[in-house]
């Protein structure tokens, strides 16, 4: 059996003005999340470019300047170092060469000391003086020396008389072609640290400058200076201490070293360093091999994504409000449209065929309105015919109506005469009867006669 009408669950109506509304809002929102995702993977991907970018910049810059620097003290050195080979050449005393070098090391604050090895005894004579029992050409920047008789630097290593971490500039003193003995500048490690505090004034990256074997000559995080980051070269150099005491986490956290120092490529790397997330790019710095690290927060590329994402949110929120405004706007424009649209078909049901639907919009709305305008014109123009073959239908029904009261005239009275004809004939009849009755008893009598 079928269900009844009354069991049947009615729909609910749901108003057209709410369907736009859902409609644009879903439409605006998914627009929002589609932008946002590619936004966001596209923001990522340029930030990272640049970070990488930048990091290589700012290490191949800050590798220029070191360089420059470093530059700076070779040639002084070399200066003095010919200037030294001049008095030897010259007999000077022994006093004249220490005023000298205690004249250069006082016009230069950012040398601990200038010393000079002297060949043909191995003395040392060094401003600041400093006590000295050894051979002079025992040690093993003179045996360097001795072996490639040219300017330069030496890896950070522990001064076993002051007991400072330092670096050293050393070049030979030339005589008629001969090593006669050797020159050096002591450069403490917060002389190259004010050079990386000037270069990252001019950078947006943090620098860390190693030496060639991994020791730290230079960073921005405290207390690092002058400890080994590079897990191959734990103990491998007196006084030199290594960053993280723990050899595990040491060996885990700093592997990346020993990979640079073994020919990695010099791409972008995330690392973490005091407990920070970093992105890292890295220089060499000519003939020394020190390496310059240009490192970025990775918090700082964190928070441009923020600040993107909350621009974009902030833009789609606007937007879903301007969605949301134009869709009641133009559902209440549409609304509005339908009301009167349905007044003039409620006038319409009420049998008023004159009233139009006036809407001028150059629109789909207005195509309805002239095809609406246009069928009840020809519904007026149907209704008028349909009127006229009334009364077409009105006066050939009066005609018929005459014609048919007229042959009912006729039959009236050809049924009158009928009655009549019914009536002689019935007299006739009656007398034809009594004709033949009479002609009977005619004939009985000339029976009888004829028998008599």
């Amino acid at each position: 059996m079928g269900s009844s009408p009354i069991d049947e669950k009615v729909k609910r109506r749901i108003s057209l003005r709410i369907k736009w509304l859902l409609f644009i809002c879903t439409s605006v929102f998914l627009a929002i999340v589609v932008s946002v995702s590619i936004m966001g993977v596209k923001v990522t991907s340029i930030f990272k470019e640049d970070s990488i970018a930048l990091n290589k910049s700012s290490a191949q810059n800050a590798a220029a300047q070191i360089n420059l620097s470093k530059a700076t003290f070779e040639n002084s050195l070399e200066q003095l170092s010919q200037l030294i080979s001049n008095q030897i050449k010259n007999g000077d005393s022994v006093k004249d060469i220490q005023k000298t070098i205690g004249a250069f090391q006082k016009n230069n604050e950012d040398l601990i000391s200038v010393y000079f090895m002297d060949g043909s005894d191995g003395s040392l004579y060094a401003s600041p003086q400093m006590d000295f029992d050894k051979d002079a050409r025992e040690t093993r920047t003179y045996a360097q020396l001795t072996e490639r008789p040219e300017t330069k630097w030496m890896d950070v290593y522990k001064d076993s008389t002051s007991g400072t971490i330092m670096t050293s500039v050393v070049t030979p003193v030339i005589l008629d072609g001969k090593m006669v003995g050797a020159l050096g500048y002591d450069i403490d490690l917060s002389t190259i640290g004010k050079m990386r505090a000037n270069i990252e004034k001019d950078s947006t990256s943090n620098l860390v400058i190693m030496d060639s074997q991994g020791f730290i000559v230079s960073s921005f995080i405290k207390d690092m200076d002058g400890k080994n980051v590079n897990p191959e070269k734990s103990g491998m150099e007196e006084g030199v201490e290594d960053y993280i005491e723990d050899a595990d986490r040491f060996n885990s956290e700093f592997k990346w070293v020993a990979d640079i120092y073994n020919g990695a490529d010099n791409a972008n790397q995330s690392l973490t360093l005091d407990g920070e997330d970093y992105t890292a790019e890295w220089s060499t710095v000519p003939e020394v091999k020190w390496k310059v690290l240009a490192l970025t927060p990775s918090k700082i590329l964190q928070s441009k994504l923020t600040g993107i994402i909350r621009i974009v949110l902030i833009s789609g929120i606007l937007g879903l409000l301007f969605g949301t405004i134009c869709a009641l706007y133009l559902s209440g424009k549409l609304m509005k449209i339908m009301a009167e649209f349905q007044k003039v078909i409620e006038k319409k049901a009420s049998g008023d065929l004159v009233t139009e639907f006036a809407f001028k919009s150059n629109d789909e709305i207005g195509d309805l309105s002239k095809s609406y305008n246009s069928m009840l014109a020809k519904l007026r123009g149907l209704v008028a015919k349909v009127n006229g073959n009334a009364e077409s239908v009105t006066n050939a029904n009066a005609g018929l109506s005459q014609i048919a009261a007229e042959n009912s005239t006729a039959i009236t009275d050809v049924s009158r005469a009928i009655e009549e004809i019914a009536a002689g004939a019935s007299n006739q009849s009656e007398q034809v009867e009594h004709g033949a009755s009479t002609i009977q008893v005619l004939s009985e009598e000339i029976d009888g006669l004829s028998k008599q």
